[in-house]
C-alpha cells in the first residue's frame, strides 16, 4: 500500500487505546512528559483524554492505533487547549493524519473561537504539523516563572475556514 495515500480514520476511544498510545509515544513528548509532569506516561494520556472534550483516536491503515487527540477546556471559556499524543509510526501516515484532523479542528473552532497549547521547542516534526494544521506558532519562552522553554502555538476562529 502507498504510504503517502492510506487511509487514516477517526473513531471514539477505547480503554486499550490509551495504553497503545502510552506504550509508543513519540521520544520528544514522553521525554516532555517524564520530565515535568511527575506522573507515569499511561496515567498522562488518561488524564488528557478524562478532560477533554471531543476526544477521538486515529487509526492506521493497518488497524493501529496512531495517535489520541482532543481539546481540553482552559479557564477562558472562549479558549480551548488542542492536543496530539502520537505514536512513532503516526510521523508515517502524517500526511492521511492531517487530513482527517482537518476538519475535527474547523468544529473545535465552532464552539472555541481561540486554540491555544504549547509544544516542546525541539520538536520539529510536531511544530512542522502544527503550522500546516494553520496554527500560529510563537518563538520559544518559558512556561511560566521557571518553567521549562516551551513554543505557544494558537490558532483563532476567523483564519480556521481555511481548515475544513
Amino acid at each position: 500500500m502507498d504510504v503517502k495515500h492510506a487511509k487514516v480514520i477517526l473513531r471514539a476511544p477505547q480503554e486499550r487505546d490509551a495504553e497503545h498510545v502510552a506504550l509508543h509515544l513519540r521520544s520528544h513528548t514522553r521525554a516532555l512528559i517524564e520530565t515535568t509532569e511527575g506522573i507515569d506516561l499511561l496515567q498522562a494520556v488518561r488524564q488528557s483524554v478524562e478532560a477533554s472534550a471531543q476526544v477521538q483516536t486515529a487509526i492506521g491503515p493497518d488497524g493501529e492505533v496512531l495517535a489520541m487527540l482532543g481539546c481540553a477546556p482552559t479557564p477562558d471559556p472562549c479558549a480551548c487547549a488542542p492536543w496530539l499524543l502520537a505514536t512513532e509510526r503516526a510521523t508515517e501516515h502524517q500526511g492521511a493524519l492531517l487530513r482527517e484532523v482537518r476538519p475535527l479542528i474547523a468544529g473545535w473552532l465552532d464552539r472555541w473561537p481561540l486554540l491555544i497549547n504549547h509544544v516542546a521547542p525541539r520538536d520539529r516534526c510536531g511544530i512542522r504539523c502544527i503550522q500546516q494544521l494553520g496554527f500560529t506558532v510563537l518563538p520559544e519562552a518559558p512556561l511560566g516563572p521557571g518553567g521549562p522553554a516551551m513554543r505557544v502555538f494558537f490558532l483563532r476562529a476567523q483564519s480556521g475556514s481555511a481548515l475544513q
